[in-house]
């Protein structure tokens, strides 16, 4: 199977477009996943999609068939299947999948793959899962942000399966980068998203917490969900670089920076 050193996945969430399109500019990845309604933000972002995944509820037909001109197999209707199953077995639904491939009009081989609304994952989460087996190294997700605030959660939380593989994956917008550290990360001035950077938990403690080169300096420091939240919210770099390191857990870094 060919790898992809790297791979977008653009979700159906809030997206401002005028800084997608700045941050496509700077950035180049060997693999494009649309997210049903995100479809339509890779269509005004100019971008060709090597895959389109999901249950295609919030993308419009005519949009989809531009991408897939072969007539995508109608999943069964809910209706097809008794109250008992719909409700009592989550596994009814583990293997409704289509998986196939259209040529587009420019040539290419367009991948897609359907699912059934009713199912255990979410459509980002199936992306994450079809990038990982690709073979995807670096996962970075537009869209996933804003909006609805279950949708955003439920998109930090898959990111531990990337963590799980080694594979850096962040969920980036005009103002953050979130993703996720354990052991340890480095910090360039240059490179951070802006101003500020903030950890929390994501791990029900982490223990061991060392900060250097940063303003505000923690020696050995433990941490606990929803305890003392405001040590690590809003620091900054001291000098040129940073670097922490932790003796145990995960933590969820946000880099971010004031609205404009």
């Amino acid at each position: 199977m060919k790898k992809h050193p790297s791979c977008l996945v653009v979700t159906g969430g809030e997206l401002d477009l005028a800084f997608a399109r700045s941050f496509l500019e700077k950035e180049s990845f060997d693999l494009v996943i649309a997210v049903d309604g995100g479809l339509r933000y890779a269509d005004a972002l100019g971008l060709k999609p090597d895959w389109v995944v999901g249950d295609f509820d919030t993308v419009e037909e005519t949009l989809l068939k531009k991408y897939c001109p072969a007539k995508i197999p109608e999943r069964p209707d809910e209706e097809e299947f008794t109250e008992e199953q719909v409700y009592e077995s989550a596994d009814l639904f583990e293997q409704e999948e289509t998986v196939g491939s259209v040529e587009t009009e420019d040539g290419r081989t367009v991948f897609w793959e359907q699912h059934h609304p009713e199912k255990n994952e979410t459509d980002t989460e199936l992306a994450r899962s079809r990038a990982l087996e690709l073979g995807c190294g670096r996962i970075v997700f537009l869209g996933a942000t804003g909006g609805r605030l279950d949708h955003m959660i439920a998109n930090i939380h898959m990111l531990s399966e990337c963590l799980e593989q080694n594979v850096h994956a962040e969920l980036v917008d005009a103002q953050n980068r979130l993703y996720l550290i354990r052991n340890q990360a480095e910090f360039e001035r240059e490179k951070i998203w802006g101003k500020y950077i903030s950890f929390f938990p994501y791990t029900d403690r982490v223990r061991g917490i060392h900060l250097a080169g940063f303003k505000y300096l923690l020696h050995g420091w433990n941490l606990k969900k929803g305890v003392e939240s405001g040590l690590c919210l809003s620091n900054e770099l001291a000098g040129d670089s940073a670097k922490i390191w932790i003796d145990e857990g995960i933590l969820v870094c946000v880099e971010s920076r004031d609205k404009e």
